[in-house]
């Protein structure tokens, strides 16, 4: 939403990447999920970002008429009221079963696991070992690291001590290009993490 002249326009062309894209998103998307508790009365809905899930019986299936197939009630429920507001979605995204990807996660019901995928977990790794033999980085590149590893700690929340010395380090930078050099307590601390990262498989 943009305000010119006092009067608020509906901006359809903003994307993530600037400042106020990700919060416009949020403010939407609550808005939506409000709905759909409080005037659909869905149950159970919960949502992280742009990922909304929930759970049902597996007795529980309802005719979805626009995909002719049968899908969880409540998936029903809240798909018949984003096409009710015209909110476009895709199909293949439209997910269910006893194992589904959520927010980059395997989550797994019948084993009581949520675990990274091996491609997902060689590509933070592969990241991570740039960073241990380098020698200095933009603070962009700092931010981009740490915001890949706290997507991480969703599944290892105990690992979150390993950013403490590269916080220290970026928290006195300012420019997005400023160019910051790796020291031997952030490179210990990323070893201590990747280590980590190879024994441990699910939380």
């Amino acid at each position: 939403m943009n305000t010119i002249d006092n009067s608020h326009h509906i901006d359809c062309c903003t994307c993530f990447g600037d400042s106020a894209s990700a919060k416009t998103w949020i403010d939407l998307n609550a808005c939506v999920l409000w709905i759909a508790v409080f005037i659909k009365l869905i149950p159970d809905l919960f949502a992280y970002s742009d990922d909304t899930f929930s759970f049902d019986f597996e007795s529980n299936m309802s005719w979805y008429a626009p995909y002719q197939k049968f899908l969880p009630a409540k998936q029903v429920h809240l798909l018949l009221l984003l096409d009710e507001l015209g909110i476009p979605y895709e199909e293949k995204k439209q997910v269910f079963g006893c194992s589904i990807k959520i927010i980059g996660f395997d989550v797994n019901t019948k084993n009581m696991t949520i675990t990274m995928t091996p491609e997902s977990k060689a590509e933070l790794l592969e990241k991570i070992q740039t960073f241990i033999s380098g020698l200095r980085f933009t603070l962009r590149e700092f931010q981009s690291l740490t915001g890949h590893i706290n997507w991480s700690f969703n599944i290892f929340p105990l690992l979150h001590p390993s950013l403490s010395n590269i916080y220290h380090k970026i928290a006195s930078a300012s420019h997005p290009l400023q160019f910051l050099w790796m020291n031997n307590n952030m490179k210990s601390d990323l070893q201590w993490l990747s280590h980590h990262f190879y024994c441990l498989e699910y939380f």
